[in-house]
């Protein structure tokens, strides 16, 4: 029996340990798998993809720009909308998957599916996760959402399917990638891309332009060429795309996203060492002015050496064509001598250009413009081979002349008929069209011609190889136009991604074998406009609320005539603290939150629309928080007064367990922390007995908070957390300065004698290492503070006693600046001490200063003279005219509203909002 329960133990004990053998080396395999590079991901047959740092910080780019109203649009079936519904989701929801989402770089693919429409998958690089781990988070956020999540066997590695009623999605983790997509055979290929080393990330075109792309921008731009092309137009075969085009390959664009438009800057690389356009220095400008007024396509050929061009396609220095005998009235055979019968008159340019966006082959639409030096050379030199037809316009007897000077690209079908202008040859198969033309160059002749893109000329380089110009929202009209309604048209599809953008733009640098590119896409008016705010939400005046004194109206009409928004009809209350822009119940949407004397919380839409108020308990201290309060992934507003915290939902209704009363009562501010951003909120505050209070939300006490006593605290609590260690910062009225750890216990002992400015904020330094701090102290100088304790200063001038401080880059140039509000004056200086900007306020009483960086990337600075209600205003680049008259009754702030509109300056004149778009 002793032996059998030794076989047993033996037996039990080898199983154990081969599981556990098993494990080990599972894990041994896990660990020793490669992580890919994140180009792998890419299907082989993509069109087009963007690659960016951050999904999180990509999508709240565009939802700040007019992008997001093209990338959400619903001929796009809402892919962008979904991935980005997603995204919000899972950042609320699940803390793990919030940081794989904001620090790893990701990239979005577009590729045809079985039947050619635009299916679209998404790649983010986790680095060493296992697919257990991440199926775990993933499903705590779908069985919140009603969905489920199944598994499908595959190899080299499991697919995971997410369905419900509303559809189905598909993901993988493999390599340390996380890739999803709504089509399983387009991750399928994308998972074979991967295990396969990925045939895109070893095209030698797509390393090189990797190599140059992505320096500081909002996203790189990659995509193919012919298959963009093709997919765009419905269209197999490309000129363009010929041999020896420098359009054969991959293109990599940075991307930099603006509230109008989405500048470009990048390269063009086919692998080859040669193209049409090897040798040729860039040239130019293009004279946009000499375009057709209609012109809505095109592009332009900017040659340093149009002879070296043309023995391209021709080899000798004459052409056998058909002539035109005025004597006799008949065809004849004619030599075309290059020297005598082009170069004598022809400058360094020609240009395609069409009145429609249509590509396929619409002829009548299409023009050629050569460009001229001399007009009476030109008429003399082509005179051979010109057929009068009465009017300024003659037919072309030589057939296919242009095609074999230039290129398949300039072939038009004739015959062509031709004007001779001041500075342009002019070819078109249409002689309506180039009627026109003709008689909109004399009529105009002198004048600013005003062709579609002219206004963009400023945006382009001086010199170039070869421009495109496109008005895209048209091309995207004419594809769907082409077919029938109903009709399953992949490149109309294809193309409502363009819907919305007005104008395109570029130009390239010939190189061997790169091409420099360089341009912007332009949305429609409509997208990015800043409507009258009377215009977008009804006005609500009533005989109740008092009218604006004369020089106010005349100040705000100044203010790109942008009209008052009263408050709710009836109701004029005054508005204690600055607005707080906080967020709303959709995606993106963006809320005023301001505080009234009667200690109401009044919310307003971002055209200044009232939309909910809320009555508090106790005196409002002007503080609002939002937090996941409930850690459910649902968002909600923390009011404070001195007495009670308020949780409020995004309507404005109180939460079950709300109000929650304050131990000790503040006397000040109240800051809201999250400190390991885990969603475990702490509450602090000083009170009426003198001591600072921790606490949670609920109101609960922290055990090991050690209470310390400072007196009544001036500004708001701080935490730091820098070199792996925590810090909290209290000041008050004295001007004596706090530090301690999270449990209260004093961590940096200050001098007694220090006195910091209680209008001044502390900061992480980040200039140099004179100290772990800095501030301002209460006499104006700026104040270095390190771990130690130890104190160093550096005067900037005289900002008298308690100016204000803000601390960070106001010019753009990477490092941070310095910006005093004092004694009259407001001046910003960068880390030299040299003054990057000043204004001066005399005898004023400066607030605080309200710094925004702009979507174009540009920064803004707005305060208030207390004893005036004046605002005044600064700009890091070019001066900011137009707001001197603008006055606040509070400190003012600046906030983008979104997609349709530019961003606003906000204020208050007698309970009234103002909202003025900054120009």
């Amino acid at each position: 029996m002793k032996k059998i329960w030794i076989i047993l133990l033996s037996v039990v004990l080898l199983a154990g340990l081969i599981a556990a053998g098993i494990g080990l080396r599972s894990y041994y395999l896990f660990l020793k798998q490669p992580v890919a590079p994140i180009f792998n991901a890419v299907p082989e047959n993509a069109v087009v993809f963007v690659k960016s740092g951050s999904i999180a910080d990509f999508i709240e780019k565009t939802r700040s720009s007019g992008l997001i109203e093209i990338l959400e649009n619903m001929e796009t079936h809402k892919g962008f909308h979904n991935l980005s519904a997603w995204v919000d989701s899972a950042s609320q929801q699940d803390d793990y998957l919030r940081k794989l989402i904001e620090e790893n770089e990701f990239l979005i693919s577009f590729s045809p599916d079985s039947s050619g429409r635009p299916s679209f998958l998404v790649a983010i690089k986790i680095g060493k996760i296992r697919s257990g781990t991440l199926k775990h988070h993933l499903t705590n956020i779908a069985e919140k959402s009603g969905y489920i999540i199944s598994s499908v066997n595959h190899r080299p590695a499991g697919l995971y399917r997410i369905w419900g009623d509303s559809g189905e999605t598909w993901y993988f983790s493999y390599r340390g990638l996380f890739v999803i997509s709504p089509d399983r055979t387009l991750l399928e290929q994308s998972m074979e891309a991967i295990h396969n080393l990925a045939p895109a990330s070893k095209n030698p075109a797509l390393a090189k332009l990797s190599g140059t792309a992505g320096k500081r921008v909002d996203g790189v731009l990659f995509f193919r060429n012919d298959l963009l092309f093709s997919h765009l137009t419905g269209l197999d075969k490309n000129p363009f795309l010929i041999q020896d085009s420098p359009f054969n390959g991959w293109s990599a664009l940075d991307l930099s996203i603006r509230k109008e438009k989405v500048q470009l800057s990048g390269f063009t690389w086919n692998g080859d060492e040669a193209s049409v356009l090897s040798r040729q220095i860039p040239a130019g400008p293009v004279d946009f002015s000499n375009f057709p007024s209609s012109a809505v396509a095109g592009f332009t050929l900017l040659m340093s050496d149009p002879a070296a061009y043309t023995k391209q396609f021709i080899s000798g220095d004459t052409l056998h064509v058909t002539g035109y005998d005025t004597i006799n009235a008949i065809p004849v055979r004619e030599v075309f001598r290059l020297n005598e019968h082009l170069w004598s008159w022809m400058g360094n340019s020609i240009s395609y250009v069409s009145r429609t966006p249509n590509l396929r082959n619409n002829h009548s639409s299409a023009m050629l413009l050569i460009s001229s030096r001399n007009r009476d050379s030109a008429e003399m030199a082509l005179r051979p081979f010109l057929q009068a037809k009465g009017g300024k316009t003659e037919k072309l007897m030589a057939y296919g002349l242009p095609s074999k000077l230039w290129g398949p690209w300039f072939d038009l079908k004739d015959p062509l008929y031709c004007y001779i202008g001041q500075d342009v040859v002019a070819l078109s198969h249409s002689r309506d069209f180039l009627n026109t033309y003709a008689s909109e160059q004399e009529t105009l002749a002198g004048e600013v011609k005003k062709s579609n893109f002219v206004p963009l000329a400023n945006e382009l380089s001086d010199k170039a190889n070869v421009l495109l110009y496109l008005k895209p929202d048209l091309l995207a009209g004419s594809i769907r136009n082409q077919h029938k309604k109903g009709d399953d048209n992949p490149a109309a599809l294809w193309t409502s991604y363009l819907s919305g953008c007005d104008k395109l733009v570029m130009n390239f640098n010939a190189g061997s074998p790169i091409l420099y590119a360089q341009g912007s896409i332009h949305f429609k008016e409509n997208i990015t406009r800043s409507s009258h705010i009377a215009g977008i939400a009804s006005a609500k005046k009533t005989e109740s609320v008092p009218e604006e004194p004369e020089e106010i109206k005349s100040g705000n009409q100044e203010q790109a005539e942008i009209p008052a928004v009263t408050k709710k009809p009836g109701k004029v209350a005054d508005f204690i603290a600055a607005p707080v822009i906080i967020a709303g119940e959709k995606p993106g949407e963006k809320l005023i939150a301001m505080f009234t004397a009667k200690n109401t919380l009044e919310v307003y839409d971002a055209e200044g629309d009232y939309k909910w108020s809320f009555q508090c308990r106790g005196n409002v201290s002007g503080d609002i928080y939002q937090a996941d309060y409930r850690k459910n992934g649902q968002t909600h507003f923390l009011v404070f007064t001195d007495s009670h915290l308020h949780i409020l939902d995004r309507k404005g209704k109180e939460v079950k367990g709300s109000p929650v009363a304050l131990p000790g009562k503040a006397s000040g501010a109240v800051a809201l922390f999250d400190y390991d951003r885990k969603r475990d909120y702490r509450v602090l505050y000083g009170g009426h007995d003198n001591l600072i209070h921790n606490i949670t939300p609920k109101g609960e006490p922290l055990p090991d908070w050690q209470k310390p006593r400072f007196g009544n605290l001036a500004g708001i609590p701080e935490f730091f957390r820098t070199g792996g260690r925590d810090y909290l910062v209290f000041g008050n009225g004295e001007g004596r300065l706090l530090i301690t750890d999270r449990r209260g216990k004093k961590r940096i002992s200050l001098p007694e004698n220090f006195r910091k400015s209680h209008r001044a904020e502390l900061f992480e330094n980040k200039t140099n290492s004179k100290g772990l701090f800095l501030t301002s102290s209460e006499d104006g100088r700026l104040a270095y503070i390190t771990e130690k304790g130890i104190i160093s200063y550096s005067s900037f001038g005289d900002f008298g006693k308690h100016p204000w401080f803000e601390y960070t880059d106001f010019d753009g140039d990477g490092s941070h600046d310095f910006i005093f509000a004092g004694n009259g004056r407001i001046s910003i200086f960068s880390r030299m001490k040299n003054t990057i900007a000043m204004k001066e306020a005399r005898g004023g009483q400066l607030g605080k200063p309200f710094v925004y960086e702009s979507v174009a990337r540009e920064r803004w600075l707005a305060v208030r003279d207390e004893k005036t209600d004046r605002v005044i205003v600064l700009r890091s680049q070019g001066s900011a005219k137009g707001y001197e008259k603008l006055s606040s009754e509070t400190d003012p702030v600046i906030f983008n509203p979104g997609g349709r509109r530019k961003e606003v300056l906000v204020t208050t004149r007698k309970g009234k909002l103002i909202l003025t778009p900054i120009q």
